[in-house]
């Protein structure tokens, strides 16, 4: 009996399917150059494990078949390299002993070292990648040390409007289950909520800076905001916004959990309180709707509710015995909240804003502009002109515009003079013959006018 054929390795069977394309394309009547090239081509696509291989790779691997057969496919088994081919034995001494007494050194300081100790020559090449190489076969630790943790320890502030913190919380509302964000604004030292704003624009910045604008209204200014990275805190109006009212902004670290727990900890609470059952019948999801029931819930329920993080106290307790509020002018949160909106004009100088056209100062035709949106001042928009004097933008009065003249009226024929009535054209020879040749076909008649007859010919009305 015949001892049990090995199983080929998966790398031989690739070469082997390599190779069998070639003689495949030879049959049908390739080239052998050109059968090679487009194998070494199409390689990647000869089945599983298959790669790209050059041309040289395939002509060695046919050669090899045809000379000692499927043992000539076979990979071949290389000895396992314990220190290095290149490197001297003196240098991986010297580095297995810098390394032991010197943890921490690095590759390059390592070789530097070797140098300096006249291990090697102060000119001779030693590529750090082959160090590393020989270190790791030689099982020397080639990692680098792991800088220490990050400050993760957890804060709270003493005094209320120190640090606010805001946050976007999704959820569903009305029995169609519609999509709606909630921007809560809530006091880190007393958990007291300031206000919530709903919205359906998803988490945009200017819905953020009209939350905290209505909290600043209401409250006073606070000295810090901690937000996360989202798209509507990260932008640059949000900041210079509150730059103007000393009001610094925090953007809270990726993977920090612990300096986020009091919020998370909020939007649980808020959800098994009050968010699941908002898609049931008779929940409007308008917006100004949804606004009204989640600050009832906020002001007149979650600040009014003992706190296990409090010690038992509400947090409208904690809020009330805090230090007095710094109220802001009107004028001054007015001039702070202006968002940046950019627009191209076009040709008959206009912008949109929110689908609907403004009207811009002449001169601005086909630019980009940056245009002022007065976010407390019903959101309206504003721009300089050519003498740099700031101006409201008007929407576009289409309905005027559609009778409003554009151009010099032309008097109509009865009231012009004979000396201004234009002579009738001279009718050329095309129109001549077209009169003549098609002129019956076109008549109002269409050419079956009755011709005249006696009047004998015509019946009589008594017959």
């Amino acid at each position: 009996m015949p001892p049990p054929v090995p199983p080929l390795a998966p790398e031989t069977l690739f070469r082997l399917r390599v190779v069998s394309a070639v003689d495949a394309l030879v049959a049908q009547g390739h080239g052998v150059d050109d059968a090679v090239r487009l194998v070494a081509e199409r390689a990647a696509a000869l089945g599983p494990d298959s790669r790209s291989v050059s041309v040289r790779t395939v002509q060695r691997w046919r050669q090899a078949l045809r000379e000692r057969g499927l043992e000539g496919l076979v990979p071949a088994q290389r000895e396992p390299l314990e220190g290095s081919r290149v490197l001297t034995e003196e240098l991986l001494e010297f580095i297995e002993t810098e390394r032991a007494a010197d943890p921490q050194a690095s590759v390059p300081e390592l070789v530097e070292r070797a140098r300096a100790r006249g291990v090697i020559g102060p000119e001779a090449p030693v590529d750090r990648t082959t160090v590393w190489r020989a270190m790791r076969r030689m099982g020397l630790a080639t990692a680098r040390s792991r800088k220490s943790p990050p400050d993760s320890r957890r804060f709270a502030f003493r005094e209320r409007m120190q640090l606010v913190m805001a946050d976007f919380k999704h959820f569903r509302a009305g029995p169609k289950r519609v999509r709606r964000l909630a921007v809560y604004l809530l006091d880190d030292a007393t958990r007291f909520g300031l206000d919530v704003l709903v919205t359906t624009e998803g988490e945009d910045v200017e819905t953020v800076m009209t939350a905290v604008a209505s909290a600043l209204r209401k409250w006073g200014r606070f000295t810090i905001l901690y937000v996360d990275r989202g798209p509507g805190f990260r932008a640059d109006d949000l900041e210079r916004s509150l730059a103007r009212l000393g009001v610094k902004v925090i953007l809270g670290t990726a993977g920090y959990p612990e300096g986020r727990g009091k919020i998370e900890r909020f939007n649980r609470s808020l959800k098994a309180r009050l968010l699941r059952g908002l898609t049931s019948d008779g929940v409007d999801p308008d917006v100004d709707s949804l606004t009204l029931r989640l600050r009832h819930d906020l002001h007149e329920v979650y600040n009014h509710r003992p706190h296990e993080g409090l010690a038992g106290d509400t947090p409208s307790q904690r809020w009330a015995a805090g230090r007095p509020l710094v109220p802001i002018e009107e004028a001054e949160l007015r001039a702070a909240f202006v968002a940046s909106v950019e627009r191209t004009v076009s040709a008959d100088h206009i912008v949109s804003v929110d689908g609907v056209a403004y009207e811009m100062p002449l001169g601005f035709a086909r630019k980009a502009v940056v245009l002022e949106r007065h976010l407390l001042d019903g959101g309206s928009l504003h721009h300089p002109d050519r003498h740099g004097r700031l101006v409201r933008l008007q929407p576009v009065d289409v309905h005027a515009n559609a009778t409003a003249g554009r151009a010099r009226r032309v008097a109509p024929e009865s009231s012009k003079s004979p000396s201004e009535v234009e002579p009738s054209p001279v009718p050329t020879a095309s129109m001549l013959r077209y009169a003549q040749q098609l002129g019956p076909i076109t008549a109002p008649d269409g050419g079956f006018t009755y011709p005249d007859s006696d009047a004998s010919s015509e019946p009589n009305p008594e017959d």
